[in-house]
């Protein structure tokens, strides 16, 4: 709540968390997002991540419904970076290296300076949701990018979760008493329960 009642001057920098505390996905996946990775499939809105850090982080994450915001603002022509300032930096080129910079600042002008609370606290805070909804570990590893546990899942079951069962997943990611401000148009915030 001290974070994301706060609302920084850009946009970018709250909804790039928002997305993360609800979807588990790691900064640069995030930050590398195109709206030709926002697709549908079972009538199910997704985010496509196709490059990740590891084999298992390819992978389709469904659009939380608290992240519908993202898809009124979907272009007709799905063309084009979602945060387009968010340009590639540092050794490894990656699109979360300016990111991560602003982030760190952010949080401690919200008063939150443990060095331990970062971004990827944020897919932690996703994991444990999961975990307390008592979601299955082999199907949380569908969501957040990691190795299914076992072979038997892996060699004969390769294709996963549908569409709809990854929704039914994602939906589990719940924080009561959460609240936060939230940008719309050109950056006016209202309030939003999530």
């Amino acid at each position: 709540n001290a974070l994301f009642g706060n609302l920084p001057a850009q946009a970018w920098l709250w909804e790039v968390a928002l997305v993360g505390l609800y979807s588990g996905m790691r900064a640069n996946e995030i930050c590398s997002l195109e709206w030709s990775d926002v697709r549908k499939s079972e009538g199910v809105w997704y985010f496509d991540i196709t490059e990740s850090k590891s084999e298992a982080g390819v992978r389709k994450v469904p659009v939380h419904s608290r992240l519908a915001w993202l898809l009124k603002r979907r272009p007709s022509k799905a063309e084009g970076q979602i945060w387009p300032d968010l340009k590639p930096g540092g050794k490894d080129g990656k699109h979360s290296h300016y990111y991560s910079k602003r982030f760190t600042a952010w949080r401690r002008s919200c008063g939150i300076t443990d060095p331990r609370k970062v971004f990827h606290s944020l897919r932690k805070n996703a994991v444990q949701c999961l975990e307390r909804a008592r979601v299955q570990q082999s199907d949380a590893a569908q969501i957040v990018g990691h190795e299914r546990e076992g072979v038997t899942y892996d060699t004969y079951s390769p294709l996963g979760l549908t569409m709809k069962q990854r929704r039914d997943v994602v939906e589990k990611i719940k924080y009561p008493g959460f609240r936060a401000a939230k940008f719309q148009g050109k950056y006016q915030a209202h309030a939003v329960r999530a």
